[in-house]
């Protein structure tokens, strides 16, 4: 059986690949691991993926309701897979 870790280590790839995962696919992500969090008692796993749980859940939407240009998309998506590496540190640390 894996541990809360290794299922929050591949998520986190996933979330960082934007691109392929999608907007909508990511928010799904998220709350997936919210809900993996939450069961399993992991606090600093629960706050760092509500966060991208709201970030993607407000973000996709405005993708699908507005017609953005490709290329905004692109960068859009850039910047969230930058923060997404950023973030997947802080779920480790065990000092809360």
């Amino acid at each position: 059986m894996r541990d809360v870790y290794q299922v929050f280590d591949e998520g986190f790839q996933r979330l960082a690949r934007v691109d392929e995962t999608g907007f909508r696919g990511c928010f799904r992500l998220a709350a997936d691991l919210t809900r993996i969090a939450t069961y399993s008692d992991f606090k600093q796993g629960v706050l760092v993926t509500e966060v991208l749980e709201g970030i993607f859940g407000q973000i996709g939407p405005l993708f699908e309701k507005y017609e953005i240009p490709e290329d905004e998309e692109k960068k859009i998506g850039d910047m969230i897979s930058r923060a997404v590496h950023s973030l997947s540190s802080v779920y480790k640390d065990d000092s809360s």
